[in-house]
């Protein structure tokens, strides 16, 4: 009996120490509370590379274009017609110009109970290309066709090539001057080929086709006010050879 006493006594503090262990273990998981948090990836995803700055490139890139047209028609005792229209671009791309024109007119008009008669009938349209050896010289090559009615022909042809110099280039204004050769073909109509002298008397007929060689000089302005208003002028001199 004093034997199994005393073996209960000393299991007593055994369990003793065994519940108090288990009660402070689960004490301390129930303040830890959730499981700790999933572990962060050393390396983050590659994020996308921010585009390279955009430079603007080399030389002169500029575009002017315009087209304008308009008409006019009259009826009643006095019948009127007239049409024009015209159309210029010009282009810059480094060391490459392009430029493009076309202008023409129309008209009739008639007296009361007379038909309708042509009144004005002319056309003429450009080509142009230089290639700028500096932002401010060029070598070009430019070529114009044109048919007028009354000044009596059926079509001109002029083959303009040259240098170009750029005195002022800023953003409202522009002066040049362009130095070179042209070279003309006259195709006459049979009511330019009659001539007379100044007493009325005839003399020889003109030819149906004419050429001519001549220096080209021109001297060209630009002054532009605003967006919606530009100012354009030249004055070419031809010296026939």
């Amino acid at each position: 009996m004093r034997t199994q006493l005393a073996r209960f006594l000393v299991l007593l503090p055994c369990s003793s120490v065994a519940l108090l262990t288990s009660a402070t273990a689960f004490a301390q998981s129930a303040a830890v509370g959730a499981p700790p948090p999933d572990e962060k990836a050393l390396v983050d995803a590659p994020k996308p590379v921010a585009d390279a700055p955009k430079l603007a490139p080399p030389g002169i890139y500029t575009t002017s274009a315009t087209v304008s047209a308009g008409g006019q028609l009259a009826t009643g005792n006095s019948r009127l017609l007239a049409l024009t229209m015209n159309g210029k671009l010009d282009m810059r791309r480094g060391a490459n110009g392009f430029g493009a024109a076309i202008i023409g007119n129309y008209g009739e008009s008639a007296l009361p109970g007379a038909p309708l008669v042509t009144t004005t009938e002319n056309f003429q349209g450009r080509l142009r290309y230089d290639r700028y050896l500096l932002d401010r010289v060029s070598v070009f090559l430019m070529g114009t066709v044109r048919h007028d009615k009354f000044q009596g022909l059926d079509g001109r042809l002029n083959i303009d090539p040259g240098v170009k110099y750029i005195f002022l280039l800023s953003d409202p204004t522009s002066l040049w001057a362009e130095v070179g050769y042209d070279f003309q073909y006259d195709a006459r109509n049979g009511s330019a080929l009659a001539q007379t002298d100044a007493d009325g008397n005839p003399l020889p007929p003109l030819p149906q086709t004419e050429t001519d060689h001549s220096v080209r000089v021109f001297i060209g302005f630009k002054h532009a006010f605003n967006d919606h208003v530009t100012f354009v002028t030249g004055l070419e001199y031809l010296q026939s050879l």
